[in-house]
């Protein structure tokens, strides 16, 4: 079975709740993103397991608390329970013309459907250069 334009529209969705999520939100609802045993490759570290993304999510808001991600380019593809997903990623810091990219790249995820919706059960970032 194919996924349909409900699962697909919740996906994007899950993008745009991770993003929101980790700029702006709390550690609990960045992690409510991922699955109980999710993993992470962000190209600087790894955190497998909800307490390491929990202690992810507090590094990466301590070191720079006013990060901005932004994806786009969002594909989707999968088949029942399990879907792939890719978004080009921008993260940014500052305001206006103080604005400074900190990075860009690209997350390569594995998507799946859990008894609350869809999540993120791995993530792999790719830095740009």
């Amino acid at each position: 079975m194919t996924l349909g334009a409900d699962d697909l529209f919740a996906i994007h969705h899950l993008y745009a709740r991770y993003n929101h999520a980790i700029d702006f939100g709390s550690a609990e609802e960045w992690a409510d993103c991922f699955s109980a045993d999710a993993r992470i490759d962000s190209g600087v570290s790894i955190a497998e397991g909800r307490d390491a993304l929990l202690e992810f999510h507090a590094v990466t808001r301590q070191m720079v608390p006013d990060i901005r991600h932004l994806t786009s380019n969002i594909v989707v593809d999968g088949d029942g329970d399990v879907a792939t997903g890719a978004a080009y990623i921008r993260a940014t810091t500052g305001a206006g013309a103080d604005t400074v990219t900190l990075m860009t790249g690209v997350y390569r995820d594995r998507i799946v459907r859990t008894a609350d919706g869809w999540r993120f059960a791995e993530r792999v970032t790719t830095h740009d250069g």
